[in-house]
């Protein structure tokens, strides 16, 4: 999966820095104005179905198709509410091209109706390699068309088009490798899977408000340009997650779900992830956060000025946000689906709160709003997630310990040298402190933490099947 996804990934990062420096912050607003709203439509789209089948095993043929009937019309019915919304949503945003993007957009709620089941079915029989392969797929077709479209003068539609092209031929990819018979439900019969996807899908439904309550009040209280620098570098903060966390997310809760009643197993999986996780992305993050100011400068362009002082902050708060989101899956499978719930439905309503106040410092008070709240959604699901696995504090603080001093020891080589290059340009500059950075934390990491690095290796190291 991750090999796959960041093979593609510097393709997309190039594609979209490239038309970024074409289009402006206003264009992306606008942009980030559709994806406030159809990001939960995705989700409720969606309905937890996947992750439904991946966590039940048991589960027969004849559940799958019913709920692929479900899958489908639960589609096609967000599909027309949100055509429906999408008019008030231009008046609420006061943008009047927003109602047409949002309706062409949703074009790919439809398409993704077709793939859930399809996709849990992939997961559950782990085959990931073929998961991968649509993903890249999706990638590199997105990337190019945005890209292509720009160039033909398509302006903020050549977006629209990659987010809807990229989706579509991912499905195609996977319903011909996969596809799943449909059956008219019995709604008692499916009692069991429903009450599941319902609550992993009010546990992504909580995720998803608060994670876009800050882009919801940016575009409302500060505006589109504001939106648009804001959104820069939430997506910039959120890399490291999304190709590296996310990449664990989506191969976890199959591994689980097939030891949810083994305790010891399940303990010991989420110490090597935690582990291996701390030491890819804690560096990351923090490392953005340190050279936030001459990555912005260096690969858009100074018009993004306001991107700088979010994306630190942002950054800085990623590595504990990809850290707690390990402990979800596990505590799905062992039944505690209702109290992560529960969880995540009370922080969409104080860190929107938090988001609203913080509006008054403009972006850099929305985004100050992440670390100083976040960490009362994080809290709980540590505290839980210990007690269930009869695990302790010091066991979890010792497996992120190398990646903790080891980060330490980089920020500060990397602090160091930013005072000895004032003066030099922000591509020599950023290049220097990447590679200086990279250097200090993996010697440390060599010479402190050997054990940790060859079993961190043993876990990640490809399987030779017979």
């Amino acid at each position: 999966m991750a090999a796959a996804s960041w093979s593609t990934q510097l393709v997309s990062w190039i594609c979209t820095m490239t038309v970024a420096r074409e289009l402006g912050p206003s264009n992306f607003g606008l942009i980030g104005m559709a994806n406030a709203f159809l990001g939960m439509a995705a989700i409720v789209n969606e309905f937890g179905m996947s992750a439904g089948i991946v966590s039940l095993p048991t589960i027969c043929d004849k559940e799958i198709r019913q709920l692929n009937f479900v899958s489908v019309s639960v589609g096609v019915s967000v599909f027309l509410v949100t055509c429906a919304i999408a008019k008030p949503l231009g008046l609420f945003f006061h943008a009047p091209s927003l109602p047409a993007v949002v309706i062409a957009m949703s074009i790919v709620l439809i398409i993704g109706s077709f793939r859930n089941v399809p996709d849990g079915l992939l997961k559950r029989e782990f085959k990931f390699k073929l998961l991968a392969s649509a993903r890249a797929l999706e990638t590199l077709v997105y990337g190019i068309t945005i890209v292509t479209a720009t160039w033909l003068g398509a302006g903020y539609w050549s977006l629209v088009i990659g987010a809807v092209l990229g989706p579509a031929c991912s499905c195609a990819f996977i319903l011909f490798r996969r596809s799943a018979p449909f059956e008219l439900p019995n709604f008692t019969y499916l009692k069991k899977p429903l009450q599941l996807s319902w609550h992993i899908l009010m546990i992504r439904v909580g995720g998803y408000g608060y994670s876009n309550a800050d882009s919801l009040i940016a575009g409302r209280m500060l505006g589109q340009a504001a939106l648009g620098s804001y959104n820069l570098a939430f997506t910039l903060a959120n890399l490291p997650m999304q190709r590296i966390a996310d990449q664990v997310g989506a191969v976890i809760p199959a591994y689980f779900s097939n030891v949810q009643r083994d305790e010891a197993a399940l303990r010991d999986y989420v110490l090597k992830i935690s582990e291996g996780l701390m030491l890819l992305i804690l560096p990351i993050s923090i490392g953005l956060s340190l050279v936030a100011d001459d990555l912005i400068f260096a690969i858009v362009g100074p018009k993004w000025i306001d991107s700088v002082q979010p994306l630190r902050l942002l950054a800085f708060f990623i590595s504990t946000y990809s850290a707690a989101n390990v402990f979800i899956p596990m505590l799905n499978v062992r039944g505690n689906s209702r109290f992560v719930m529960w969880n995540n439905l009370a922080g969409t309503i104080y860190l929107p709160l938090g988001f609203y106040v913080g509006s008054h410092w403009g972006t850099v008070g929305i985004a100050a709003a992440w670390p100083l709240l976040y960490p009362f959604v994080a809290a709980p699901l540590f505290i839980r997630a210990f007690r269930e696995l009869h695990l302790s504090w010091e066991s979890y603080l010792r497996c992120i310990y190398p990646a903790a001093t080891a980060t330490l020891m980089m920020a500060a080589s990397v602090l160091l040298l930013r005072n000895f290059m004032t003066t030099q340009p922000h591509s020599v500059r950023l290049i220097t402190e990447i590679l200086v950075g990279a250097v200090v934390y993996c010697s440390t990491l060599a010479m402190l933490h050997p054990q940790q690095l060859r079993r961190v290796y043993h876990v990640l190291r490809p399987a030779h099947t017979p």
